[in-house]
């Protein structure tokens, strides 16, 4: 849910939205380990954040937030992992076909608006595209999670990585981890292709909220709100064929085989 601002969620609930125990659905991960979530929306939802995890990897953008009081003991790490403006617009121009640079112009040049032109293009690059943009421009972002990530399975041995919906960037951060710990692919796509199945079927209220609001931002409900399984398989391929694996990714942009190996047996 890239870009997307959303100042309070419904009616600021006090349940955790999304929220599973990555290790009780996936092989190979300990359970009560890392965790995954929707950012909790209101003081007692971050206090039963607090009984599963101390820590909260958290990678949404500053104008996503609202203050919260911390719950007691609670520690929260802001690592937004979306790139900077002029690597989000570089990104849609070089990206973009001729017809799409003409509809990017023709948006800016109606709507007077250059983010508005640009939220255009990013929804026709979708779910997929917007994962290659942070894969691509967000490498010192994602490596300083990651980093984040492993200081505090070694040292308060479990964190909970959380987004808006816990789906679409906390889905990339937790596949890049399975990765490297050695998660079968099949399995790494499971695990994403769950979260909008939960949520739909657990939180309905939640469910409509988000694809309301989409619709609202200008992106395609339909389509963001989702978490299909060819998202994850398409951007495991290009790590594939753009980096030579998600290995060899992560040793590009700094979390490098030590790391790798500590993350794997923390």
């Amino acid at each position: 849910m890239a870009f997307i601002s959303f100042a309070s969620l419904v009616s600021e609930s006090n349940r955790l939205y999304n929220f599973r125990d990555v290790g009780s659905t996936v092989p190979l991960i300990q359970g009560s380990r890392l965790y995954r979530c929707a950012f909790p929306t209101s003081p007692d939802a971050l206090t039963q954040a607090a009984i599963y995890s101390k820590s909260i990897v958290d990678l949404r953008t500053s104008v996503e937030k609202s203050r919260l009081p911390g719950a007691l003991g609670l520690t929260i790490y802001n690592r937004s992992v979306i790139p900077p403006k002029l690597k989000v617009a570089l990104f849609l121009l070089t990206n973009a076909s001729w017809t799409q640079k003409w509809y990017l112009l023709y948006d800016w040049m109606t709507t007077f608006s250059l983010s508005r032109a640009f939220r255009s293009a990013l929804n026709r690059q979708g779910l997929f595209g917007t994962n290659k943009l942070l894969l691509r421009g967000a490498q010192n972002e994602i490596c300083e999670a990651l980093n984040t990530v492993l200081f505090e399975l070694e040292s308060n041995q479990s964190v909970l990585i959380t987004c808006t919906a816990g789906k679409d960037r906390t889905g990339l951060i937790i596949s890049l981890i399975l990765g490297c710990v050695g998660v079968p692919q099949c399995d790494i796509v499971n695990d994403y292709v769950q979260s909008a199945e939960q949520i739909q079927s657990e939180a309905p209220e939640f469910y409509s909220y988000l694809s309301v609001r989409l619709a609202n931002e200008g992106l395609d409900a339909t389509e963001w709100i989702k978490s299909p399984s060819h998202v994850m398989q398409d951007t495991l391929g290009y790590l594939d064929t753009e980096y030579g694996g998600l290995l060899s990714y992560l040793d590009l942009i700094g979390f490098g085989k030590d790391k790798q190996l500590r993350l794997t047996y923390p």
